[in-house]
């Protein structure tokens, strides 16, 4: 599976994010968050 694209709309202090600029070629994407962030994270 590829990630293409991340939205983040009202989570914690993102209102509104989109990241877009994933490179094709990205084997590897890693997100890096304070102790406890991913409680609430869902893909």
């Amino acid at each position: 599976m590829k990630i293409k694209e991340i939205k983040l709309n009202k989570f914690k202090r993102f209102t509104d994010l989109t990241i877009t600029e994933l490179p094709e070629t990205a084997k590897l994407v890693i997100l890096v968050g304070p102790n406890g962030w991913w409680e609430d994270f869902r893909f």
